[in-house]
This record gives C-alpha cells, sequence and structure tokens, in this order.
C-alpha cells in the first residue's frame, strides 16, 4: 500500500507558482488555451495580493475565501477607470479620480472559478489538507444581462459594419504613433465575427496557420473540390473547424499580404533595475493572424475598442452599443432568420448543446416589423 503524501505546508505566492507553472506546460502541449491561461495568471496574482503572500496556504479557511471573493468584487472596475496605456488594450490603467463602478458578477464569478481550479490542484498536490472551497458560502450567480449591447444587431447595422465605411482611416488613429492604416484588418475582424460567429477570445487566438484548405468532396482526376476552413480553438480548449466564404479568404490574403504590421516585441522598464525589458515574445506576434499597430497579437480590449470607435462612426440613424459578443449573436440570429439550422448554427459557435444555440437566437427589429405587417387580422386594411 502506498502511503499518503506528507502536507507541504507551503505559501500562497510559492503554491501559485507552482500551479502557474503547471499552467504554462498545459498552454505549450496544446491543452490549454493561452487566453484561459492569461485568465488564470491575472486572476492569481490578485488572489496572491488579497490573500497575502507568505500566507501559509493550508491556513485559509472557507470564510477567509469569501472575504477574498468579496473583496474582489468590490475592487473599481479597470476598464471604466480611464484610458488604457498605449492604445493596445494594455494593463497598465491612467487612473480617472472619483471613479467608484466595481467589478461585475461576470468577472467575480470568473475569479471565484480560477480560485476553485487552483484550490482543486493544491488538495491533490498535498498543499492543503482540505480544499477551503466546499467551506465557502459565497456563491457569485452567473449574470443574466439584458444590455442590448451583448444582442444582434439590425441588419442594415450589420451590413454598415461590413462594408468597411467606418473602419480607421490612415493616420486617424487615437495614440500617439499610431499611423498604420487599420481599415483592412478592421473590416476583416468584422467578416470573421459576423461570419463565423467566433468569441472575440477565439478571434484573437488566430495563428496564420490555422487557415488551411482541404479536400471537402470527389472529383474526376486531379479535380478535387476544396474548401478553406479556420481551425478555433474554444472554451476548454475544445478545437473546431469552420468554413470561411472565399470573399473572406480573400480578404485574409489581402491582410496578410499588404497592411499586417511586421511583429515586434513590446519593452517596458524594470521596476527594479530600471532597465528595458522585452515583455511580449515576438514570436508569438509573427505567429498570430491579427496584429495591433505597435505589432503583437491583438487582445480582446482591442477589439472592444475597435468595434466602439465603428459604431460611434456610424450615421445617427443606424449609430448604437455594440459589443463583439452582440456581433456573435447577430451571426446566429441571421443563419436561423435564413432557415440554416439550429444544430449546424451550434456546430458553428461551439456549444455543447442546442439549449446554449437557443439564447443566442434574437429577435430584431425588422422581424418584428415584417411579423406586424403579416398580421392575419390586420395586414389586409
Amino acid at each position: 500500500m502506498v502511503a499518503a503524501r506528507e502536507l507541504d505546508r507551503v505559501t500562497v505566492r510559492v503554491a501559485v507558482d507552482r500551479y502557474l507553472d503547471g499552467v504554462a506546460r498545459a498552454v505549450a502541449g496544446h491543452s490549454l488555451a493561452a487566453t484561459t491561461a492569461s485568465n488564470y495568471r491575472r486572476d492569481l496574482a490578485e488572489f496572491v495580493e488579497l490573500a497575502g503572500p507568505d500566507t501559509v496556504l493550508d491556513d485559509i479557511t472557507g470564510a477567509q475565501l469569501d472575504d477574498i471573493v468579496l473583496a474582489y468584487g468590490a475592487r473599481p472596475d479597470g476598464r471604466f477607470r480611464g484610458n488604457r496605456d498605449g492604445g493596445d488594450g494594455g494593463s497598465s490603467v491612467v487612473p480617472t479620480p472619483g471613479a467608484t463602478k466595481t467589478r461585475g458578477a461576470g468577472a467575480t464569478r470568473r475569479f471565484q472559478s480560477s480560485v476553485s481550479r487552483f484550490f482543486e490542484r493544491a488538495t491533490r498536490e498535498r498543499w492543503v489538507e482540505a480544499n477551503p472551497v466546499l467551506d465557502a458560502e459565497v456563491r457569485v450567480k452567473r449574470p443574466r444581462t439584458s444590455d442590448p449591447a451583448r444582442k444582434a444587431v439590425p441588419t442594415p447595422v450589420a451590413k454598415a459594419l461590413l462594408d468597411g465605411t467606418t473602419a480607421t482611416p490612415p493616420g486617424a488613429a487615437t495614440k500617439p504613433g499610431a499611423d498604420r492604416d487599420l481599415g483592412p484588418r478592421d473590416e476583416l475582424i468584422f467578416r470573421l465575427l459576423l461570419e463565423t460567429g467566433i468569441r472575440v477570445s477565439e478571434l484573437c487566438g488566430i495563428d496564420q496557420a490555422d487557415i488551411e484548405e482541404r479536400i471537402v468532396g470527389e472529383g474526376s482526376g486531379d479535380d478535387y473540390e476544396t474548401q478553406t476552413w479556420l481551425r478555433v480553438l474554444g472554451k476548454g480548449s475544445k478545437e473546431r473547424w469552420v468554413p470561411l466564404s472565399p470573399g473572406t479568404v480573400a480578404m485574409v490574403e489581402a491582410y496578410v499580404a499588404g497592411s499586417r504590421p511586421t511583429p515586434q516585441p513590446r519593452t517596458v522598464k524594470d521596476p527594479e533595475t530600471g532597465e528595458r525589458v522585452v515583455t511580449v515574445d515576438v514570436e508569438d506576434a509573427e505567429r498570430a493572424l491579427l496584429l495591433t499597430w505597435r505589432g503583437l497579437r491583438i487582445r480582446p480590449r482591442d477589439v472592444q475598442l475597435m468595434v466602439k470607435r465603428s459604431c460611434d462612426a456610424l450615421p445617427p440613424r443606424l449609430r448604437r452599443r455594440v459589443t463583439p459578443h452582440g456581433l456573435r449573436h447577430t451571426a446566429a440570429t441571421v443563419l436561423v432568420h435564413h432557415g440554416v439550422p439550429v444544430n449546424v448554427i451550434k456546430d458553428l459557435l461551439g456549444h455543447a448543446s442546442i439549449a446554449t444555440t437557443d439564447v443566442y437566437l434574437d429577435t430584431v427589429a425588422e422581424e418584428l416589423v415584417a411579423a406586424v405587417n403579416r398580421h392575419p387580422l390586420t395586414s389586409g386594411g
């Protein structure tokens, strides 16, 4: 009989560092999405701060975990505290005096989930005697939003965004030095979001190698039917392949050949030594399909800000608040209204259940108008 492993009374900082080493190996082995790993690193860095880096992990109780989760949720939401440094959606924030908006239930729930996964590993590794999450009483509910910005947009708005009339013109960037023409990239982003319905995190994770041509049908001799597909790494590192239309493939090729920035590392000053150090690996930018004007892989916050700028530039009659998630809803809604089976849309969006897909099928204004105009009792007069 194998003897039970002895308890390893490590500090919070040491345990988190060990856990994140495993996360990094999972990303390298393609068993964990890079965006998910980034969330873990960010959440656990704040957990270390709130719990105390030198606290013995096994001394943390369920009640203390509740306090940590509540303290996290009570902190100001950085997205509403000012402009982000550099215009790339970076983590540094210029504080705005008097900002009071705290984190929402969605962010707090994600933080609690990250901490829970960490303690699952800590229990297996015997860094704790018993999992304190089981004794915690705070349960953050999944947020149910009725925010219209996260719902499907009317067809004229979607078409205006696809037309590229609101794309960033040359030299019209919002930050100093952003003098590149981002219009082709922005048009491509809208095209991918509205054609495939991919999540914004999945969009940012696309590598150039994820787009490939495959044989889809039989032909005579060397004449085979082919289709270009996009590999998408979704939630839980689940891989799916979605087809791209010829127009989208041509747009990808034009962007890569003509307006994609040259990848380059980003550097910051080390607070201890004062020296400039590289913080972003240039190899990652070389792999990425979509880049910022700085030559870095684009991030979800970059896409959110771009969508907002484009919607703000729409004509007044079309202008409305839209998010990338709202464009995902739009993709699903448009397809179902044009007769595409829901089970096909489920696979396109990467849902495990059709019940989840049904949540994405919104009613938009033009459908309501058409329904009233076809009303069996009043449409005749």
